[in-house]
């Protein structure tokens, strides 16, 4: 009984913000129109047959507005403290680390192309700096990254944090070009 409220309550949680406000404002004017109007909207008999359970949807749907209402800004607070604290990573990197982001950021590149094995690279996306723009790669160009859209902003504005990089992104071929076996 508990698990089907709760997938209840959950599925409730989910009506779009847009659908809640028009069911709101569909239900109220199907209870509160004037007899006139309803009669010719053609919903006088529609409102009595069903006004014993349009009246308790529509307090239900008021309550779920007001409750996300509530939520707005908690979630707005968890966002910027979400933001605050990976703009807090960016302060934190180490000087290889540091040396891939300014490829996206000085060199102006999109996507850069390294291999799964490259462990600056799994840092910086278990970091959420950068996320795998494509699960298709080659063994000799690697995986594209791409560096999220917030750090893009943020190294943007404070390209200071990059100094002293010593790192660089390399692709597989290059790997083996450079060291050989």
């Amino acid at each position: 009984m508990l698990e089907k409220l709760t997938a209840f309550t959950e599925s409730l949680s989910r009506i779009p913000a847009a659908l809640l406000v028009a069911l709101i404002a569909t239900i109220s004017i199907i209870l509160f129109v004037p007899e006139s109007i309803a009669n010719t909207l053609s919903i006088d008999g529609f409102r009595e047959q069903f006004r014993v359970y349009l009246g308790p949807s529509l307090l239900l749907l008021i309550a779920i507005a007001c409750v996300r209402l509530a939520q707005l800004p908690i979630n707005i607070w968890k966002a910027k403290k979400l933001l605050a604290q990976r703009q807090e990573t960016l302060h934190n990197l180490t000087s290889q680390e540091k040396g891939y982001p300014s490829k996206y950021i000085f060199d102006d590149h999109n996507t850069i192309n390294v291999g799964l094995n490259d462990g600056v690279m799994a840092g910086l996306e278990y970091k959420r700096i950068v996320y795998r723009a494509s699960n298709t790669g080659t063994v000799e160009n690697g995986f594209p990254f791409n560096l999220h859209d917030w750090a893009r902003e943020y190294l943007k504005q404070n390209s200071h944090l990059l100094e002293g990089a010593i790192g660089s992104p390399r692709t597989p071929d290059e790997i083996l070009r450079d060291d050989g076996w």
